[in-house]
């Protein structure tokens, strides 16, 4: 039996799914994302965007077919926090990378929950950090 608290294993969740969208894997990405996922992204003038799962997988989706990711700008994750009982999780990281076309870190907050006998995220909350855009 998986020890569900183990943060180790929530990490590799991450990890993968950080690892999947990086390489715009829609299936698996539609198996890491719950059924009912919010995703609230907080753009650079404070304003919230939500999506469910497939208006955000369409954005998944128009961004690869526009990515002009750039190799100069490395993809560096940072973790925060990170904390789970045995259904619930929440992991707190940064972000930077050129996927978007530009210089930007993002600070993402995830909730994820234990259901059908492995971790899915059910809550994604991005923040663009104005101060880390680019002036190109």
């Amino acid at each position: 039996m998986t020890d569900n608290t183990d943060l180790a294993s929530v990490r590799h969740v991450i990890d993968r799914l950080i690892g999947l969208a990086d390489n715009f894997d829609m299936a698996a990405l539609d198996r890491i994302y719950h059924d009912d996922i919010e995703v609230i992204m907080v753009d650079v003038d404070g304003r919230p965007h939500i999506s469910d799962k497939p208006a955000f997988k369409e954005i998944v989706r128009r961004n690869q077919e526009s990515s002009a990711d750039d190799p100069s700008i490395p993809n560096i994750t940072t973790y925060h926090h990170i904390q789970a009982n045995s259904d619930k999780a929440l992991v707190l990281v940064s972000r930077k990378n050129g996927l978007s076309g530009a210089d930007r870190e993002l600070l993402i907050s995830i909730d994820l929950i234990f259901a059908d006998a492995r971790w899915q995220v059910i809550r994604e909350v991005i923040f663009v950090r104005p101060d880390t855009l680019s002036s190109a």
